[in-house]
C-alpha cells in the first residue's frame, strides 16, 4: 500500500466535504492493509478512522479502533515509543469527549509519563496534553487542577517559537476556569493578558480572539461593569458574524448577550 497515495485521496475527500466517501475509503483501505499485512499502514488507518469517528461524535465506534491500534503497536515493537504515547492521547481524547473523564485522565497521564521517560518534555504535544487534561478536570469541576495544567502548558509554550497565539488562548482558558470558580477579579487579570497577547500578535481576526472578547464580556458582567460588558460582547459578536455569518450559533448566542447587557445598562441608568 502506498501511503502517499492514501493520504492524497483521503485529503481529496476531506477537502471536498465528502465525509461519507472518506469513511468508506478508510474502511476499505483498512481491509486492504490488513490483507497485505502492512502493519504500519494498519496503524495509521486505525488512528485516522478512529479520529474520523470521534469528530463525527461516534465515540463507541472509535474506541475499539484505538484499542486495535495499541495491539498493532505491540506487533510492530513500538511499545513505549512516541507513537505509543500519541495513540494513547488519541484514545484518551475520544474518552474525554465521550464523557468518560476518569478513563481519559488515566490515559492522558500514562501518555505524559511515557513522553517524560523518553526525555520529551519541552514539546508542543506535551503542552496540548496539559490542555486536554485541563478540559477533563474542568468537566469534573476541579478548576484548581485545571488551572495547574494550563499553567504547565504555558510554561512549555513559552520555551517554544511562534506560540504567542497558543499562549493567549491558554490564558483565556485560565480566565474561564476562574470565572466558573467565581474568582472574577483573577479571571479579569488573565483575560486581559490574553487579549493583550492577541493584539500584540495582530490576531484581530483569529476566532480565539473572539472567545477572549466574549470571556471578558462575561467577567465584566459579573463585576457589574455593564458598559464594558456590552462593549466586549459587541466586539465579539461582530467578529464572529464576520468569520462565520449571522446564522452561526455562536453569533446568535453573542447577540443574546449583547441584548442582555443593554437591558442591564438601561436598568442601571434608571436607578
Amino acid at each position: 500500500m502506498n501511503l502517499r497515495i492514501f493520504y492524497r485521496r483521503l485529503n481529496e475527500y476531506y477537502d471536498g466535504m465528502k465525509t461519507y466517501r472518506a469513511e468508506w475509503f478508510l474502511k476499505d483501505s483498512l481491509v486492504e492493509a490488513k490483507r497485505q499485512k502492512h502493519e504500519e499502514a494498519v496503524l495509521i488507518i486505525l488512528n485516522e478512522l478512529g479520529g474520523f469517528y470521534r469528530a463525527m461524535g461516534r465515540y463507541s465506534e472509535a474506541a475499539p479502533l484505538f484499542v486495535d491500534a495499541i495491539c498493532t503497536l505491540r506487533k510492530l515493537g513500538l511499545f513505549h515509543t512516541e507513537n505509543h504515547a500519541t495513540t494513547l492521547i488519541n484514545q484518551a481524547t475520544n474518552y474525554a469527549v465521550w464523557g468518560k473523564t476518569i478513563d481519559a485522565l488515566e490515559l492522558f497521564e500514562a501518555a505524559r509519563l511515557m513522553f517524560e521517560t523518553l526525555g520529551i518534555t519541552v514539546d508542543f504535544r506535551i503542552a496540548s496534553l496539559h490542555n486536554n487534561m485541563s478540559i477533563a478536570y474542568q468537566d469534573m469541576g476541579e478548576y484548581d487542577k485545571a488551572v495547574d495544567h494550563l499553567k504547565d502548558a504555558i510554561a512549555i509554550l513559552e520555551q517554544l517559537e511562534d506560540t504567542q497565539i497558543e499562549i493567549a488562548t491558554t490564558y483565556t482558558n485560565i480566565a474561564q476556569c476562574k470565572y466558573h470558580d467565581k474568582s472574577f477579579d483573577d479571571a479579569m487579570k488573565d483575560v486581559n493578558r490574553s487579549i493583550e497577547l492577541f493584539e500584540e500578535a495582530g490576531a484581530f481576526k483569529d476566532p480565539h480572539y473572539a472567545v477572549a472578547l466574549e470571556t471578558k464580556g462575561h467577567v465584566c458582567d459579573k463585576l457589574g461593569l455593564y458598559e464594558e460588558s456590552l462593549d466586549f460582547y459587541t466586539k465579539a459578536c461582530e467578529l464572529v458574524g464576520e468569520l462565520y455569518g449571522e446564522d452561526h450559533r455562536g453569533y446568535q448566542s453573542l447577540l443574546f448577550n449583547v441584548g442582555k447587557a443593554q437591558r442591564k445598562l438601561k436598568e442601571k441608568d434608571r436607578k
